[in-house]
């Protein structure tokens, strides 16, 4: 592992110089490690050059079993996680649980990321059978509860309602909800009143 963490940080000055020389002697197994080895440690520089040396982050998984963009949301904060994730889905990094991860993380950027990527804002977690927003309720996570709601998440799901949820963990989100509650009855009172 050494050499070849030497052997990429040369090709990275090779390349940095414009000579490309030895990004053929690099093959995709060892641009995917150092995409690995990119993401563990937080280098958004470095994860462009693996990407451009050749690595694939749809091929990537961890000896846990874990694909690149759950192991970014682990090992980053949030900004740099989320820098991280637009970077792996422009490049076919598959996304499998990724939504409900960011919430449990409190990865709000990460979040909005994944969200403008296309992931549903309502998918159920596979084990605790919630919708991200009542996951976010259940943690008492407001910012990230107001953050998919102006995602448009399902008010009312299936399963535990939002208040019961928040009731338990964070009442400010409530407060949340009336008042975007009360926001709506006014803006379609006012549009009544427009006729």
């Amino acid at each position: 592992m050494h050499f070849l963490r030497n052997k990429l940080a040369l090709a990275a000055l090779f390349l940095t110089l414009g000579l490309g020389a030895m990004q053929q002697e690099l093959n995709t197994q060892q641009a995917n490690e150092f995409l690995l080895y990119s993401v563990k440690n937080g280098g958004h520089e470095n994860l462009k050059l693996a990407i451009q040396l050749g690595g694939k982050p749809s091929e990537i998984v961890d000896q846990n079993g874990d694909h690149v963009i759950t192991i970014a949301m682990m090992n980053a904060p949030d900004l740099l996680a989320s820098l991280l994730i637009e970077d792996l889905l422009k490049h076919g990094a598959p996304r499998t649980g990724a939504l409900n991860l960011a919430v449990q993380k409190g990865l709000v950027r990460t979040v909005n990321v994944l969200l403008e990527a296309g992931e549903k804002v309502d998918q159920r977690d596979e084990l605790l059978k919630l919708t991200p927003v009542q996951l976010a309720c259940f943690l008492g996570d407001y910012d990230m509860a107001k953050t998919l709601l102006l995602h448009n998440a399902d008010r009312k799901p299936t399963g535990p309602s939002l208040w019961a949820l928040a009731k338990k963990s964070n009442p400010s989100i409530i407060e949340y909800l009336l008042d975007r509650s009360n926001k709506q009855i006014e803006e379609a009172d006012k549009k009544c009143e427009d006729y």
